[in-house]
């Protein structure tokens, strides 16, 4: 044999194990995920959005519509592995907030390995396992009935304090459809002045209800309430965006619905 044909037969011994190797370390990088929640079974999710959905008050038609668009441009955004968690805020502020929708995306396709993933099957993975559900969930806003109280502070620091929000290593988001009018407790934003958050805060009821929102990007899906408007507007909004603020937090967007 000669020396033409022995270095010839190396390289390609080389290539082939560079093959092996690359085959295995696509292989070894998949994450093992629960197969209900497509969530990593070992380690945090890959970054959170969560959505903060108003139950204290029926969604009109035209307000779901604008919803689900707003979900559909959020889901756009999600990347492979990230936890979408949707919470619901009730009357009463729960110890603990359990979401009533959590999965992690398994990615629509855009951002698929073409070597090891059918892109036409991640799309449809996504649209049954993913939005299905929520889509049926979001329907059932309409039929909710009007409560007395809404604890929005309340939950939004509890949620803020979660371990699923807190021990992310990747990017937080947090999405809130609400009119934003606090009223429990003994705060109420029914009130044509609701001052300055800044003064709200050094309250003892202000300190309880501080959020931890570093880092986190925060986006105002405002519900526009027919029956309190004269209470939402930009003074509204100003109090807010002090709050996101000072929780450390940036207010991205505010989107009337």
């Amino acid at each position: 044999m000669n020396r033409n044909a022995i270095v010839a037969i190396v390289v390609f011994l080389v290539v082939c194990s560079s093959l092996a190797v690359g085959t295995m370390t696509l292989y070894t990088a998949e994450v093992r995920t629960d197969p209900e929640t497509l969530c990593p079974l070992e380690g945090p999710a890959a970054g959170y959005v969560g959505l903060l959905l108003d139950a204290t008050d029926p969604w009109s038609e035209e307000q779901l519509a604008g919803l689900r668009s707003q979900i559909r441009k959020i889901a756009a955004t999600l990347r492979t592995g990230e936890k979408f968690a949707v919470f619901e805020l009730p009357a009463i502020a729960p110890t603990v907030p359990k979401p009533k929708f959590a999965m992690c995306s398994p990615g629509n396709g855009s951002d698929a390995n073409p070597m090891t993933q059918g892109t036409k099957l991640l799309r449809d993975r996504f649209e049954a396992k993913f939005m299905a559900p929520l889509d049926a969930y979001v329907s059932s806003l309409r039929t909710l009935h009007s409560a007395p109280t809404t604890p929005l502070l309340e939950v939004l620091s509890a949620i803020s304090a979660g371990d699923s929000f807190q021990l992310t290593v990747g990017r937080r988001v947090l999405y809130v459809g609400s009119d934003m009018l606090e009223n429990y407790a003994g705060i109420r934003h029914y009130r044509a002045n609701i001052g300055k958050y800044a003064d709200f805060a050094k309250t003892a009821r202000g300190k309880e209800l501080s959020a931890n929102l570093k880092g986190v990007q925060v986006h105002i899906l405002y519900l526009i309430n027919p029956n309190s408007s004269m209470y939402q507007g930009e003074q509204h909004i100003a109090w807010y965006r002090e709050y996101v603020s000072a929780s450390g937090g940036t207010l991205v967007g505010v989107e009337p619905l």
